[in-house]
């Protein structure tokens, strides 16, 4: 049993220890591509991951649960608010 099988069964209230390793276990939810880009990320520990896809049961929570286990900042993508800011034009600016 790995640490993610391990995980789903104890609950949110285990805690993992946090390596590179660990990370393997969410072969499960994302592909080789995004597993590497995930591993990059995650080298900054200021990295924030959002985690979405669509609205069916996919392992979106399961995966953002395992991260934050692990120690990671990781939210899916509804528990957050984007803002997006726009250059004004040079009439607003002046």
């Amino acid at each position: 049993m790995n640490q993610l099988q391990a995980f789903n069964k104890k609950g949110a209230e285990s805690q993992l220890s946090r390596n590179s390793s660990n990370l393997d276990d969410l072969k499960e939810y994302l592909s080789d591509r995004q597993l590497k880009e995930l591993k990059q990320a995650l080298q900054n520990p200021k990295t924030v991951i959002i985690i979405s896809g669509p609205q069916i049961p996919i392992g979106k929570t399961t995966v953002t649960d395992y991260l934050r286990q692990l120690g990671y900042n990781a939210h899916e993508e509804w528990e957050v608010y984007k803002i997006e800011l726009q250059p004004k034009s040079s009439q607003e600016i002046f």
